[in-house]
């Protein structure tokens, strides 16, 4: 066999074309290859900046959820304090019963003062429940009963209150 007959040179020529082929096909698959690591490292890429940011504004929730729950226990707090504060002071305002019989009592000599002609009504003025706050709500100074005439003023503790009301 010759070189140079048709067989070997057509022989030889799809050698070299196949050798190109795989060439082509190696060079095809590196690419291939390339690209699609290229790709994963993108997704990769992206996906981390998606984390992080993800996990910047979780952060962040967090921090205002924070902040917000601390105000909300502080404006509870507060609340709860002012509350108390007035549960006190409305077991100071409220009247026991010799503060009610003490009431009836100047009232009923009001009236009958004023039934005798011996005073015109408002003459005579009788407020119950006084209080005096010193220190804010802190110390509270209470005054049963306050009878202003116009020979004066009277100050009457109900607590203290024994034997008769006489006028003076």
């Amino acid at each position: 066999m010759d070189l140079s007959s048709p067989v070997v040179i057509g022989l030889i020529i799809a050698v070299v074309i196949a050798l190109i082929f795989f060439v082509l096909f190696l060079v095809a698959l590196g690419s291939k290859k390339k690209v699609k690591r290229q790709t994963e490292e993108k997704y990769e890429q992206q996906e981390q900046n998606i984390k992080k940011s993800h996990e910047e504004a979780l952060e962040k929730e967090r921090i205002q959820n924070k902040k917000t729950i601390t105000k909300q226990q502080e404006d509870y707090n507060h609340m709860v304090s002012t509350k108390d504060r007035e549960i006190d002071a409305l077991k100071l305002f409220s009247k026991n019963h010799s503060e009610y019989v003490t009431d009836m009592r100047l009232i009923g000599i009001r009236e009958r003062l004023v039934k005798e002609k011996r005073i015109r009504p408002e003459d005579m003025h009788i407020m119950a429940n006084i209080f005096l706050p010193k220190d804010g709500f802190n110390n509270i100074e209470r005054i049963s009963h306050l009878v202003l005439t116009r020979t004066g003023l009277y100050i009457i503790d109900s607590q203290l209150l024994k034997g008769h009301v006489y006028n003076g």
